[in-house]
């Protein structure tokens, strides 16, 4: 079965599939084979089937992916910047892209272009609010607590979180950013803007609910 993919313009798109298929032992040896060495490298240091099977899925979509516009590069391992964040040398100014996962499902994030793209996927869960007082600005906090009911502020804990974990996923820092020291901006549900500073920054940001239950976003670099 072939991962979805979802289009957002002619250059941004997400490829997302569930990890169920990768539990069938034949296919997840098969696949395993063909994957290049970093990847099993880091799917043999996991512990849980679960674990490697997101691994596996991980670089599936990355593949299907290049497939779609660099097919002379899917034999190619990324290069790492030190936060962790995966690029091709010899095409990043046409293919950028980002990975993430939970649960049962794995995403990647494509921008076909020079611009750098982040992306996160999180299983919305219960959760203590106390960490969105711990990680999240003061006016994102009152933005979650304003929220009538506690289903509702959980699902925006989850939006908030998402795109925040995507934007320092853009930038390539990783956590070496604090997550309070940007802050995300509503104008409207689908008008999303980050500010750092009080300066707005240039990227452009979304999210998505197309899987029941989790909460995808996506940030991308604006050309300058």
């Amino acid at each position: 079965m072939n991962p979805k993919i979802i289009k957002l313009n002619d250059n941004l798109f997400i490829y997302f599939e569930n990890i169920r298929k990768y539990y069938k032992k034949d296919l997840f040896e098969s696949f395993y084979r063909s994957l290049p060495e970093y990847r099993k490298r880091k799917t043999d240091r996991l512990k849980t089937i679960r674990s490697k099977c997101l691994s596996l899925s991980a670089e599936n979509l990355l593949r299907y992916a290049l497939k779609d516009s660099e097919p002379d590069i899917i034999a190619s391992e990324p290069e790492f910047n030190e936060y962790g964040k995966g690029f091709f040398p010899s095409v990043s100014d046409v293919f950028q892209y980002n990975i993430s996962h939970s649960g049962n499902y794995a995403v990647c994030a494509v921008n076909y272009g020079p611009e750098q793209i982040g992306c996160d996927i999180e299983k919305i869960r219960k959760v203590n609010l106390d960490v969105a007082k711990r990680f999240f600005t003061s006016n994102e906090y009152d933005t979650v607590m304003s929220c009538l009911s506690e289903e509702r502020q959980t699902e925006m804990f989850f939006r908030i979180w998402t795109l925040k974990e995507s934007f320092i996923k853009a930038t390539g820092t990783g956590l070496s950013t604090p997550m309070n020291s940007f802050e995300t901006v509503f104008s409207d549900p689908y008008d999303i803007s980050i500010f750092q500073n009080s300066k707005k920054l240039n990227y452009s940001l979304g999210t998505l609910n197309t899987i029941p239950g989790y909460c995808i976003s996506w940030c991308v670099e604006q050309p300058t």
